[in-house]
């Protein structure tokens, strides 16, 4: 399988066209090979540069492929679950603050600013969610090894961010400056 990767056919220094095979293997997105190589039986990670030929390495014996996969896979359920319990808690500041400006005066005149008021409460409390995410992944980074179901889940909530918030009504604004300095973005300019 290949999905958006490229490949040197011509070696420059000796400018004669090479062959590249690949056979039985599986080569991930943003992946550049170059000429000559010759890739058997084998998975080539995201955004690797292949300079040598790869041969299919020793794999360690199913049963212990299969404990690693579920040990994986149920932790990963487990941090989805925690997340979408977080995303529900999440609408609680929001909804209180819709709730105390529409029961002060109902109709559509407050409906409105009572919307966009809980809006603007909802995008900082994910943003707080997106930050905290971030900080666990600091202190989960610091592992011998990442722990990956924990990163998926923080892709997930800044993608969500980026998408359910009024994040993009702000670009261009000194307040996505603000917002992004409070998610650990540095400007050239400070």
């Amino acid at each position: 399988f290949i999905s958006a990767s490229t490949f040197e056919t011509v070696d420059r220094s000796e400018n004669k066209c090479m062959e590249t095979i690949i056979d039985e293997s599986s080569i991930a997105r943003n992946v550049h090979v170059n000429p000559g190589v010759s890739i058997t039986r084998s998975v080539i990670r995201p955004m690797t540069t292949v300079s040598e030929s790869v041969m299919k390495q020793e794999q360690v014996p199913s049963k212990y492929a299969f404990k690693g996969l579920v040990v994986r896979r149920v932790s990963m359920e487990v941090c989805f679950i925690i997340f979408a319990g977080l995303v529900v808690c999440s609408f609680i500041p929001a909804y209180k603050v819709f709730r105390t400006i529409e029961a002060t005066e109902s109709g559509v005149s407050m409906a409105v600013p009572a919307l966009m008021s809980a809006l603007l409460v909802q995008t900082a409390t994910w943003a707080v969610l997106v930050r905290l995410l971030q900080e666990t992944q600091v202190v989960f980074g610091l592992l011998p090894t990442p722990y990956i179901p924990l990163y998926y889940v923080y892709v997930l909530a800044s993608h969500s961010f980026a998408r359910w918030s009024m994040l993009p009504l702000l670009w261009g604004t000194r307040y996505f400056n603000l917002v992004a300095r409070f998610l650990g973005v540095s400007f050239e300019a400070d």
